[in-house]
């Protein structure tokens, strides 16, 4: 008996059960088997059913009942019922409906019909709400609606027959669109004239289609329209047909990741098929960033996670040590300030490491933690040495590269006359972009990246490092990444 009872006492208890999607995703990381997905869902289904709670805890629940999805029609029929419940919290019932709005159930519907919301009004004879089964057409409620018809179908008439072809002259117009502009009801509605589906519905099944198509621009504008739950789940649904659907399930699966741009998804795509099998790897390392220090995963981390999760010497290394290694190295080395004096230079706030440490993300600490070391090398002090002398005797720019982790550090390669898509797809997967800026002794006016660097590095969705001459003997090194941040990582003298 009393070895049972130091049995008990010694046991670990299991941790709480989750109760919002970021408690979920770092159970997943940490314990995935502490609770069952039913469990889960049905802890969760009793949360949101309970009155006494306060509102904002019922409101995780049915977020996380939304991130994990429901097959159960007796829980949906429970949610649809508290959807017309008169003391149901307005958040409370705008995230349920939300949520039984996109479900295919035959018994969700009916409620969601009634439910007193801004969103979803009461129906009438005259105004009756549309199933989401057979969602109403969009109704084009501007004048532009003739105009993009005009454009889209010929004259004729006899566009209006669907073609992915047809299909994707719209969405290259749509996707740069705002969501709010007056067009957005045309567009919708045209793209279900074209298929006879609903707007969501139709571009989906565009993208999981072998037909030649716009996936890329396709995505953009899904990902700006609908939540993100929803999204994940309707493409789960999907029996995949295609390399883009086969790829983003994978990513759900393994990241709880969807691309939100065309860049982003010509990534993931590219990355699945050359690296599917390192890819749990990678997503475990992942996943313990998220646990332990709230890391969002982003594709443009893939190269450094996939690299760094088989260096096992390496990878432990906690988010603390890395702050204070890289505080210690840039705090006593001489820097170049960024100006925003000088032409296509950008307004930001610091520069210094140590007053954004704590916002940058592990992936971008460990960027700035190799980079050092691979300019800290006296070989590469040398060939960078070589390269200012051959751009200054030709008072030209140097070629642009990319910087990968290779054999536990980081290198450098120069794509001298590639193309910029050649860059660009093999920039999907590496650590950064690189450019150098020695074409004169003295550049100090104009280190780090410009604003038409920070701009592309956003829309393409990745991070860069820019080396500027300061004096024949120094050069200065900046790092950014696609969230605008610039990092000075200090001066670097050239090696003869």
């Amino acid at each position: 008996m009393l070895l049972a009872l130091s049995s008990l006492q010694c046991a670990e208890l299991p941790p709480a059960s989750p109760h919002t999607p970021a408690q979920y995703q770092q159970m997943q990381a940490k314990n995935p088997d502490a609770y069952t997905r039913r469990t889960v869902i049905l802890s969760n289904t009793q949360r949101v059913l309970d009155a006494d709670l306060p509102t904002p805890d019922r409101v995780g629940s049915m977020q996380l009942l939304a991130h994990v999805g429901i097959s159960d029609p007796s829980i949906i029929a429970k949610l649809s019922a508290a959807t017309n419940k008169p003391d149901c919290p307005q958040e409370l019932r705008d995230e349920m409906v939300a949520f039984l709005m996109g479900e295919k159930h035959p018994i969700a519907p009916t409620a969601v019909a009634s439910v007193p919301s801004p969103l979803h009004p009461v129906p009438s004879p005259l105004h009756p709400v549309p199933s989401p089964l057979h969602p109403e057409p969009t109704p084009p409620r501007t004048k532009s609606a003739p105009r993009l018809t005009k454009k889209i179908l010929n004259p004729s008439g006899a566009g209006k027959k669907s073609t992915p072809k047809t299909l994707s002259q719209l969405v290259r117009l749509w996707a740069d669109q705002p969501v709010t502009g007056p067009d957005e009801p045309a567009y919708r509605h045209i793209a279900e004239q074209l298929t006879a589906r609903h707007w969501d519905d139709a571009l989906l099944a565009a993208i999981n289609s072998p037909a030649k198509f716009e996936r890329g621009r396709a995505m953009e504008i899904l990902a700006a329209r609908l939540p993100t739950h929803r999204l994940k789940l309707r493409i789960l649904e999907l029996q995949p047909r295609t390399e883009a659907i086969a790829a983003l399930q994978s990513f759900l699966d393994n990241f709880s990741y969807v691309p939100m741009t065309r860049a982003e998804l010509a990534a993931v795509v590219a990355i699945f098929k050359t690296r599917l099998s390192s890819m749990r790897d990678a997503a475990r390392l992942s996943n313990r960033w998220v646990s332990e220090y709230g890391y969002a995963f982003t594709i443009r981390d893939f190269h450094l996670l996939n690299k760094l999760s088989r260096d096992p010497l390496r990878n432990m290394i906690s988010r603390t040590r890395l702050i204070t290694q890289l505080s210690q190295i840039f705090d006593v080395r001489r820097h170049v300030p960024y100006s925003d004096r000088v032409l296509d230079r950008a307004k930001i706030s610091t520069d210094e490491f140590s007053i954004q440490a704590e916002i940058l993300s592990m992936s971008d600490l460990w960027k700035l933690h190799l980079l050092d070391e691979m300019l800290s090398r006296p070989r590469m002090l040398l060939a960078l040495k070589i390269m200012a002398d051959e751009n200054r005797s030709k008072s030209a720019p140097g070629d642009p590269g990319l910087v990968f982790y290779k054999q536990g550090q980081a290198d450098a390669m120069l794509y001298p006359g590639a193309s910029s898509g050649q860059l660009v797809r093999d920039g999907r997967d590496s650590l950064c972009r690189f450019s150098t800026n020695f074409a004169r002794k003295d550049n100090s006016l104009e280190v780090g990246p410009s604003q038409t660097q920070l701009t592309d590095a956003r829309k393409g969705n990745y991070c860069g490092l820019v080396l500027t001459s300061v004096n024949p003997q120094t050069f200065t090194a900046y790092y950014y990444n696609a969230q605008g941040k610039i990092v000075s990582m200090g001066n670097y003298p050239f090696r003869n």
